[in-house]
């Protein structure tokens, strides 16, 4: 064992691999090629190993030597294996998919369907920013403004409290993504507490390009939330950027079996899908989130599940797939930092 591990042997069966596994490539072999370049690592690894227990150094020296020796060779192997995929078409070619999700408790009471999202007193509650955003959103006057006509609510059975949720999780969702990627910078006063800073770096958006208000329009239709008197200035104030030649739609599927699923698509056809997909799972009467307080009476819990898909095209050869698929990962990490930290 230890003449083979030696680096008379080593040197030479390591070259060896490397130049068969490049040999391999050229004709197309990419699977063996690859096979050829870890038997080289393998070998090299063990050389090193077995030169690190002849050194009569300090044990922790050699040990740290050896460590990064073995670390280096690992990645000059990941960068081989690259190499390989870059030469392969079928990997080239192959899009970028992924999925992604965590899951979200909603607090709901139907005291009040014009204030059907109650008021979380505890401040030091990680979600209070959440849970304040969707009071503000779904919270109206009791009589309408003049000139203004409310949607009517339906909250009287499981299913519409459902789909009443999930329509407002999905209105969430597109208004917190216009947030990230603007970020935002400001104070916030908490009560006993104080004043404190709000910095929250913008998530750059790659192709960047401004989505017209008439566009969005369109999309989101007489959706509720976004027709708040309050809320839709907000769209022209502080406008939605996203990548160029992108559409926005807002996807519903009919209720199937209580399964209610709406989704946030962000899409440029032939390039990009990027879908924020929402499905309320469960309720729980009378029960309120852990951590949630508030002196509204009978408030409920709901579970909403929320998952990110994508797939972003390898082609053509001026996309930049993986400049994306960071974006898209960075704005599920954004969603969830503040949905369910």
């Amino acid at each position: 064992m230890e003449w083979l591990f030696s680096w008379e042997v080593v040197s030479v069966t390591a070259a060896l691999f490397v130049c068969i596994g490049l040999a391999v490539l050229a004709l197309a072999d990419f699977g063996l090629a690859k096979l050829f370049f870890l038997l080289a690592a393998a070998d090299a690894i063990g050389g090193i190993a077995m030169a690190g227990s002849k050194l009569t150094a300090d044990a922790r020296i050699t040990n740290i030597l050896v460590i990064c020796a073995a670390g280096a060779i690992g990645f000059l192997t990941l960068q081989s294996f690259r190499y390989v995929d870059r030469k392969n078409p079928d990997k080239k070619h192959s899009p970028l998919v992924k999925s992604l999700r965590f899951s979200v408790v909603v607090p709901f009471t139907t005291s009040s369907k014009n204030v059907p999202i109650p008021m979380n007193v505890n401040r030091d509650d990680p979600k209070t920013d959440f849970y304040s955003d969707l009071l503000t959103l779904a919270s109206r006057p009791d009589q309408p403004p003049p000139g203004i006509s409310y949607k009517e609510r339906k909250l009287d059975t499981p299913d519409e409290k459902i789909i009443f949720i999930n329509r407002l999780m999905q209105y969430y969702v597109l208004h917190s993504l216009r947030i990230l990627q603007r970020g935002r910078q400001g104070t916030k006063w908490t009560a006993g507490k104080g004043v404190t800073a709000i910095d929250v770096n913008p998530i750059p958006t790659p192709d960047e390009t401004l989505y017209s208000i008439e566009a969005l329009k369109q999309a989101l239709g007489d959706n509720e939330f976004f027709n708040q008197q309050m809320e839709r200035p907000l769209w022209t104030v502080r406008p939605f950027f996203v990548p160029r030649d992108t559409q926005i739609s807002f996807i519903e599927k009919p209720p199937k079996e209580n399964v209610v699923e709406s989704t946030v698509r962000l899409e440029r056809p032939g390039y990009y899908r990027l879908d924020f997909i929402l499905t309320p799972s469960f309720g729980m009467e009378g029960q309120a989130p852990a951590g949630f307080q508030t002196p509204t009476q009978n408030v409920s819990s709901y579970t909403v599940v929320m998952t990110m898909k994508y797939e972003f095209q390898r082609t053509p050869e001026d996309f930049e797939s993986e400049i994306y698929a960071q974006w898209a990962e960075s704005l599920f990490s954004g969603l969830r930092n503040i949905m369910a930290p």
